[in-house]
């Protein structure tokens, strides 16, 4: 997908929901930078000392705090604190729509945009491993899995995709799709 980028921007934010007010709100940030001719994603694995989505891949990011002007602030103070990427380093060009995760948390996803590599370290008490893997394969829908679950009361999709041999499923393989339908066109909830 050779315009990605152009796409994105052109595209107009989705509005933030506050369809479900008990939910604690949250933010995400997907960086992305070109290395070697190749757009690339940075993620982390979440520790396993964490409460919640232990030992995960996921997208540097966590919950909203009081002194957070909004969402996107959020997202840049998360990506800092787990792996040190300054604010500075980031262009935040897309803001995507809200996704649950888990019981207790909607996440709001920010796509920022990085000059350049960035040195990178994790704060080891929430984040054991960063690493970066090529943005191409997310950005094709039928490269995922979607698999419809139910524990007799909620019907719910859990989307999969791999790539490189890295596993990258749940509420961060949703904000994946849903960044994928976008760009493709897919009517995200015709996919569902």
């Amino acid at each position: 997908m050779q315009n990605w980028l152009s796409k994105l921007i052109l595209t107009p934010d989705y509005p933030i929901t506050d369809d479900c007010p008990q939910r604690i709100a949250s933010a995400v940030l997907l960086p992305v930078f070109k290395q070697n001719q190749q757009w690339r994603l940075i993620f982390i694995r979440r520790s396993h000392t964490l409460a919640h989505h232990k030992g995960q891949f996921a997208f540097p990011g966590g919950r909203f705090e009081t002194e957070d002007n909004n969402l996107s602030v959020t997202a840049l103070r998360e990506a800092y604190e787990e792996i040190r990427l300054e604010q500075h380093q980031v262009k935040l060009i897309a803001k995507l729509p809200n996704q649950d995760a888990g019981k207790r948390f909607t996440m709001t996803p920010y796509v920022g945009l990085l000059q350049h590599k960035p040195q990178l370290y994790p704060n080891t008490a929430e984040v054991t491993e960063i690493f970066h893997l090529p943005l191409d394969p997310f950005l094709q829908p039928r490269h995922y899995l979607r698999l419809k679950t139910s524990d007799g009361q909620n019907k719910r999709v859990i989307d999969f995709i791999e790539v490189n041999n890295r596993v990258i499923w749940g509420a961060t393989a949703a904000v994946l799709y849903q960044l994928a339908c976008r760009l493709t066109g897919l009517n995200l909830s015709s996919s569902r």
